[in-house]
């Protein structure tokens, strides 16, 4: 959850916001260890930009 004494420093990293409202990175975080990461993980990189598959270390 956003911190509000991050939020007053530009800061919002948490997964849900102050009101305990999921935010778009929390699908992301719940489906991470599942059949259905890849797909989380190929629509983040088409996101951001770049090849998460490349960056991300697999358990």
């Amino acid at each position: 959850m956003d911190a509000p004494s991050e939020i007053a420093q530009g800061l919002a990293n948490g997964i849900c916001g102050v009101g305990g409202a999921h935010k778009q990175s929390y699908a992301y975080f719940q489906f991470m260890d599942t059949p259905e990461a890849g797909t989380y993980i190929n629509n983040a990189s088409a996101i951001i930009g770049a090849d998460l598959n490349s960056l991300l270390i697999r358990r």
